[in-house]
């Protein structure tokens, strides 16, 4: 066997190439002719591969559920679901937000001049003692806390 013979599946995709390159008008023929066949097929060949690298990053992007959340926890009364609120849909609560479930929620990210930067999952839990158990389920998963306390609510110590 002569180790400077073309490979046959080469040989197959150039006569592909050829069939191809007929197709186009004749000024770009005669331009694409003058390139060599390998360093044509390995153009091709890369262009390929980042289209489906591409398409890969695409289907394999986390969904909205699978992002790890941002937990906001503290204290009862301290605000979070407020915040939570206000984060989320941009909407301040009168008053106070008394919840005893989690609120889970997608807020948009922005950058300094209001372009968005992406989204973060949000999970408000609540600060009861008695649910305190819901935040050890979830303190694994998430990739961030963020702890909330009321600033008007800390009593100076005597």
């Amino acid at each position: 066997m002569d180790p400077h013979a073309t490979p046959p599946v080469l040989l197959q995709l150039y006569a592909k190439l050829e069939e191809l390159v007929s197709l186009m008008p004749a000024e770009y023929q005669v331009k694409i002719k003058q390139i060599p066949p390998e360093i044509l097929l390995s153009s091709i060949i890369l262009v390929a591969v980042f289209f489906l690298l591409l398409v890969l990053r695409a289907l394999s992007r986390p969904s909205k559920s699978t992002l790890p959340p941002v937990l906001l926890v503290g204290p009862c009364g301290a605000g979070k679901t407020a915040l939570f609120f206000a984060l989320r849909d941009a909407s301040l609560h009168n008053g106070t937000v008394a919840s005893m479930q989690e609120n889970e929620g997608m807020v948009q990210l922005q950058g300094e001049k209001g372009s968005k930067k992406g989204q973060a999952r949000l999970l408000d839990v609540p600060g009861h003692e008695r649910l305190r158990h819901k935040l050890e389920q979830h303190l694994s998963d998430a990739c961030a806390v963020v702890f909330v306390v009321d600033a008007t609510d800390i009593t100076p110590h005597k």
